[in-house]
């Protein structure tokens, strides 16, 4: 950096010169990114774009991780206030996440909104065939009301729905 602010001839003001030059991306991308730090190497000097790439890449990875973490957490609370299991399937943990990233949600919120009424409808379903532990799928977040419906259906008639299958 300091080579390059030399080449700027401007004395201090070439390092600030410096400075926004090799940031100018960074501001615009990095602020969303889920990162907490910025770590100035001399690779990120020379190739500050693909640095950012690698960057933004990790970012998102990281966001993945801790959005996972939230929905299980929601089926944590789930479980602890209703005495009822749901468990996000790999499927089902990709489509909140997206949907979370889509519509500006936490994935708390989302969940809360999605399933708003799945203690009620699941409480329905451990009463008819007394199971406590329910596997959610990506059809489950995509249209809640109905895979929850379709499960109320099933425990009141099994014998139908096995001859669907």
């Amino acid at each position: 950096m300091a080579e390059a602010a030399a080449q700027e001839k401007t004395g201090a003001r070439g390092l600030l010169t410096v400075f926004e030059k090799l940031f100018r991306d960074y501001k615009y991308y990095l602020a969303g990114s889920g990162l907490s730090q910025l770590r100035v190497s001399a690779e990120l000097v020379r190739e500050p774009k693909r640095v950012l790439d690698r960057l933004m890449a990790e970012g998102h990875k990281h966001e993945a991780k801790v959005l996972e973490v939230s929905a299980r957490q929601f089926a944590d609370k789930f479980k602890r206030e209703h005495g009822l299991e749901i468990v996000f399937n790999d499927a089902a943990i990709h489509r909140l996440i997206e949907r979370a990233q889509m519509e500006r949600m936490t994935i708390a919120d989302l969940c809360a909104h999605l399933f708003k009424d799945y203690q009620f409808g699941l409480s329905l379903i451990s009463k008819n065939t007394g199971q406590k532990k329910f596997l959610l799928d990506a059809a489950a977040v995509d249209a809640p009301d109905k895979f929850l419906s379709e499960l109320v259906v099933q425990s009141y008639y099994p014998a139908a729905s096995a001859q669907k299958e």
